[in-house]
């Protein structure tokens, strides 16, 4: 056989190698993207999940401590309201005699 098509043949063989081996590299890259990207969109999931649900778990201890501090009951009866307004004029009247 001709010189030049050995050459070029072994040319060929080595890209043709060379192909092969970036195509694999490039789906091993293409993998270790879809897992990031799964794990990414999965802690994004919890993330907000968190960020918007601990808001309705802290605010009614935060509205009961607070409700307590000023002397309403934690039931949220009327009767509290009440209750508050008159510890307020005590406390008013506590300060007026000072």
């Amino acid at each position: 056989m001709n010189p030049e098509i050995e050459v070029e043949k072994e040319t060929i063989e080595s890209l043709l190698k060379q192909n092969i081996e970036l195509q694999k590299q490039t789906v091993d890259l293409l993998i270790r993207q879809e897992k990031r990207a799964q794990r990414s969109f999965w802690f994004r999931i919890v993330w907000y999940t968190i960020l918007l649900g601990l808001p309705f778990i802290l605010i009614p201890y935060m509205i009961a401590s607070i409700t307590t501090s000023i002397g309403l009951p934690s039931d949220g009866t009327s009767s509290g309201i009440t209750d508050a307004f008159k510890n307020a004029q005590e406390v008013l009247k506590m300060l007026q005699n000072q």
